[in-house]
């Protein structure tokens, strides 16, 4: 019932493994701005600037 989980299994991270996966991140982050239309434009949040 309390039995404990497998242990987890890390991968090593090469330096070309982390290149990979932060052009995959800005390929995604480029992708959701063709989406939204404005890349450049950020939803304003009125209560954090206090207006």
């Amino acid at each position: 019932m309390n039995r404990r989980p497998e242990p987890t299994t890390f991968i090593a991270i090469t330096p070309t493994m982390r290149q990979l996966i932060e052009n995959v991140v800005e390929d995604l982050m480029l992708l959701l701005d063709e989406i939204d239309g404005d890349p450049d434009m950020e939803e304003l949040d009125m209560s954090a600037d206090g207006g």
